[in-house]
This record gives C-alpha cells, sequence and structure tokens, in this order.
C-alpha cells in the first residue's frame, strides 16, 4: 500500500463524516420545512418538495464548503458546481419522490425520507471530486 494512502483514506472517511452530520442537520431542516408548506398552503407534493430544498441548498452550501471541505474561496466556479451537483441532487430528490410515491405509491413521508438517503451519495462524490476538489484546504 502506497504510503499515505492509509492517510487519504482516513481524510476521506472524516470529510464523510463531516458531510453526514452536516447533511443529516439539512435533512431535518428540509423535512421540517417541507412538512410546515404542505400543512400550510395548498401546493402539490413536487412544489412542496422544491419549495422546500431551496432555502436547504443555501444553508448546506455554507455549512458543507466551510466545515466539510474547508473551502476558502468563494470564486463564481465554485459556486456554479455546487449549484449543478445540487440540481443533480434536486432532480434524484425529485424523481425518487416521484417514483416513491407517486409511481409505487408509498406515502409521502416515506418517499421523502428515501430521497433524502439517495441524493446525498450523488452529492457527495460530486462536490468531493469535483467542486471542491481544487478549494479545500484538505
Amino acid at each position: 500500500m502506497p504510503e499515505g494512502s492509509n492517510s487519504s483514506t482516513r481524510d476521506l472517511f472524516f470529510k464523510l463524516v463531516r458531510y453526514g452530520f452536516v447533511g443529516g442537520a439539512s435533512v431535518l431542516m428540509y423535512l421540517g420545512l417541507y412538512e410546515l408548506i404542505r400543512h400550510f398552503t395548498p401546493l402539490s407534493v413536487i412544489a412542496s418538495v422544491i419549495a422546500a430544498y431551496m432555502p436547504t441548498l443555501l444553508a448546506t452550501f455554507l455549512a458543507q464548503s466551510a466545515f466539510t471541505f474547508k473551502s476558502t474561496q468563494y470564486d463564481p466556479t465554485t459556486i456554479f458546481k455546487y449549484l449543478l451537483s445540487m440540481g443533480t441532487g434536486l432532480l434524484v430528490v425529485v424523481s425518487t419522490v416521484w417514483l416513491v410515491h407517486g409511481i409505487w405509491g408509498y406515502g409521502e413521508f416515506t418517499a421523502n425520507v428515501v430521497a433524502c438517503l439517495a441524493s446525498p451519495l450523488v452529492s457527495f462524490f460530486l462536490q468531493n471530486f469535483w467542486v471542491f476538489s481544487k478549494t479545500s484546504k484538505e
């Protein structure tokens, strides 16, 4: 095993743990907003997904860039790539909710929980190896 691979594996592991911690807080924020929107507005399931996702997006960018990836730059390219990675995450969330709730007939909450498990996997790899790969202190 090459020298430093244990260190890089350990660094990736702890980065994933931090990502999961921030992601868990984001999931709680998203689900709370989603439930509030569904309860107090006439928005549809999919419109509520999008409305809850947007403020969560901003909070997650700030937390992931500073805490998880220890990014020191907020240049337009990084922000644009982050938005693309999260747009991909949004597509995963919307399509998962559509599939699990709309097609398979499970409840809205169950569909959102499944979506909140699927989306971070895609987003972490995009953010770690593309978005923050050149701006991270690690």
